[in-house]
């Protein structure tokens, strides 16, 4: 249930309308959430920093690359490109267009991807799992996602301090999104 009619809040809608339990967040922070330029805006509001970037609605850009294009509100890192050089930012926008008329550009940064899953446990209450590393041999796309060539570490090698700086950031989203079971 990646992107559109999926995670973005739809099927949760389609759930509710029908009276059908379903595990997750409720509508309206499914939808917010599967926007990633709101959910740049909320995040950077509760003071987690996120890439540089901006808002673009057509392939008419000035390049001040190397940058990552992706569509606002498409799944699974369909339309996700790593643009290093000015011939191919305007295949890259128009790809991401094709997928949606909003399109994210932002400045890339160099680290580590540390993911940081949202538990809401009714036994145990709200709780946090382990820190875990995508390791990829450059950007983790669609492709990379699913072909097996990426590695996983959990528990992410981490100092305390980092794993407290992930959560703390992980819960203030989740909170302010608006999110519910799981994220």
């Amino acid at each position: 249930v990646h992107g559109p009619r999926g995670e973005d809040g739809t099927l949760a809608a389609l759930c509710e309308l029908a009276g059908v339990p379903y595990v997750g967040s409720p509508v309206g922070a499914g939808a917010l959430a599967m926007d990633k330029w709101a959910t740049k805006l909320v995040a950077e509001a509760v003071g987690v920093r996120t890439a540089p970037g901006r808002l673009v609605t057509s392939t008419d850009l000035v390049f001040d690359g190397p940058v990552v294009v992706k569509p606002v509100a498409a799944g699974s890192s369909f339309g996700v490109r790593l643009v290093q050089t000015e011939d191919e930012l305007e295949p890259a926008l128009r790809e991401a267009l094709a997928l949606d008329d909003r399109v994210l550009v932002e400045q890339v940064v160099t680290g580590r991807e540390i993911d940081v899953a949202v538990l809401d446990d009714p036994d145990a209450g709200r709780r946090v799992g382990p820190p875990l590393e995508i390791v990829a041999d450059g950007l983790f796309d669609t492709v990379t996602k699913y072909d097996g060539s990426a590695t996983f570490v959990i528990p992410a090698a981490l100092t305390d301090t980092e794993v407290k700086a992930l959560t703390d950031a992980a819960l203030r989203v989740y909170d302010a999104l608006g999110c519910r079971g799981l994220a």
